[in-house]
């Protein structure tokens, strides 16, 4: 089916442009590529939405046509390829580009002579890092890019400080290019504890009728929301994890659908989107009407991209951002986790199990299978391989969360609104919880509270300090004027039956900017 070039992506170009936001062709002088080299990687850093795959399929395509050069596009998703592969179609520039996804790679090493490939070019490729996690494969892929000694490799990412790192820690000096990052599109920020909050969400989005969409790590809990909401919703996950996913094969065919028309049409028709991973990068959503973003993914990386997807239509366009925080208390126990990892390929390496597959698993200390993967030298002859992305990215996560960790228990939180240049943020449960109070200061206002109703209070506010719960009129007022709830306690003392008694009053706060309007 051919896919039509959607106006907005030139709508937003203007907008880019309009607003002086730089773009790789910009960054990268057509006169540079002349300079690459196949021993001196090429990074390229910069926001999505600023012309990688533009550059690639003009400048780099242009200069490689000119000097009769071959280009291997990789990317990661499937749902990257073929929209990729359309455009490369129509505008008649695959005598040049390849276009292949990292898994065709790894699962056709043997067959597919990367030498032949004057340039080839990593796309996202922080996702080798992070798809590490769970495919031991992306080792071996950017393994075998790395040995091309006759090609020049370019890596191009919005999240790719960590392999660039990584790139260095092997010993390549790389040509590096990147451009300044802008998250003023931003308008707000909201992290959420419980799951449940991402059905209050969709319940609030439909009452006020705002489009949203839902980037969702779990499968199971991405099909939950999209079966709780289905009349309002698509939903998008990989081809690979269709096989886990029960259904219909209409179900099937819906999901389908709605890759499609996105490929075509750069937006989704229904008001939700459920997405897991497979629409992390590289897919752009197009959609003036698109405000609210919802990330269950903890990675920081993933959650950069993700809110990449959203591209930005206009000066007016902007995103409210709801993500689902870490407690000091998880960030500790992921902690644990890497680091019986890390132990376990430390051992690998000290003990120097390369090349002794019968002597490592004899030992029984083979705990964990990822990080450790059978390769087929000949055949005759297995060995064994560290999966050192995965020991790599381990160690970052791991000095990641103890930065957080070291930040106290909104160390996450404090960490995201750093990295996206935020002053501030909220929570959900709070401002629910600020909203029940407010609710019920309003009903309660001007009515007497005895000590029987005060302590019923207490217990509904809760509010606490060092662990021991808050009782006093002077401190529970100050956690009011924090929490922005436009009410105040007052102690009163009434004549009941010729005794002085004590009572509590709410009463509305006093506005600053009225009483300074009175005083004016």
């Amino acid at each position: 089916m051919m896919i039509q070039k959607s106006t907005l992506s030139k709508q937003t170009i203007k907008h880019e442009r309009k607003n002086n936001l730089q773009r790789i062709t910009d960054a990268i002088p057509f006169k540079d590529i002349a300079t690459f080299t196949p021993d001196k990687p090429v990074t390229v850093l910069a926001q999505t939405g600023r012309g990688k795959s533009y550059w690639i399929k003009n400048d780099l395509y242009r200069y490689a046509k000119e000097n009769r050069r071959k280009i291997l596009y990789l990317v990661h998703r499937l749902i990257l390829r073929d929209q990729f592969s359309e455009e490369i179609k129509r505008n008649d520039k695959e005598d040049i580009i390849d276009m292949r996804t990292y898994q065709s790679l790894s699962n056709n090493l043997g067959e597919l002579d990367l030498s032949r490939y004057d340039y080839i070019i990593a796309d996202e490729f922080h996702s080798l890092l992070t798809d590490s996690t769970f495919n031991f494969k992306t080792d071996i892929v950017l393994k075998n890019i790395l040995a091309q000694t006759s090609s020049v490799k370019i890596f191009m990412s919005a999240t790719g400080g960590k392999m660039k790192k990584y790139l260095k820690e092997k010993g390549f000096e790389t040509h590096d290019y990147s451009l300044p990052f802008d998250y003023k599109y931003i308008k707000d920020i909201e992290f959420y504890h419980r799951d449940s909050a991402l059905k209050e969400k969709c319940r609030e989005f439909i009452r006020t009728e705002k489009k949203a969409i839902f980037f969702i790590k779990s499968l199971e809990k991405a099909r939950g929301l999209y079966d709780k909401f289905k009349d309002y919703s698509g939903f998008v996950c990989s081809t690979s994890a269709l096989q886990y996913l029960y259904g219909s094969d209409e179900f099937k065919a819906q999901i389908d659908s709605t890759r499609q028309y996105i490929e075509q049409n750069e937006r989704f028709e229904q008001q939700f989107l459920f997405a897991t991973a497979v629409m992390d990068a590289g897919v752009n959503i197009n959609d003036p009407n698109l405000h609210e973003v919802v990330v269950d993914m903890s990675d920081l990386d993933t959650l950069t991209q993700c809110l990449g997807r959203k591209r930005m239509t206009s000066g007016e366009d902007y995103v409210n951002l709801t993500v689902k925080s870490i407690s000091k208390r998880s960030l500790n126990g992921r902690i644990q986790k890497l680091n019986e990892k890390i132990s376990v390929a430390e051992e690998f390496i000290r003990c120097d199990y390369r090349g002794r597959q019968d002597l490592y698993i004899k030992q029984n200390i083979r705990k964990h299978n990822d990080m450790i993967y059978p390769r087929i030298v000949d055949r005759t002859t297995n060995t064994l391989e560290l999966n050192e992305l995965m020991h790599f990215y381990n160690k970052e996560l791991k000095a990641e969360y103890g930065a957080m960790m070291a930040r106290g228990s909104w160390g996450y939180c404090e960490t995201v609104k750093e990295r996206l240049r935020q002053d501030r943020y909220s929570v959900y449960e709070d401002a629910c919880r600020n909203m029940k109070i407010t609710e019920y200061c309003a009903v309660m206002c001007d009515q007497q509270m005895d000590d029987l109703e005060k302590d019923k209070f207490i217990d509904m506010l809760d509010y606490r300090f060092n662990g021991r719960q808050i009782r006093a009129i002077s401190k529970i007022n100050r956690e009011f004027e924090v929490h922005d709830i436009p009410y105040l306690i007052e102690s009163k003392r009434v004549q009941e039956n010729g005794e002085r008694k004590f009572y509590w009053f709410i009463r509305e706060a006093e506005d600053e900017n009225e009483s300074e309007a009175e005083i004016a």
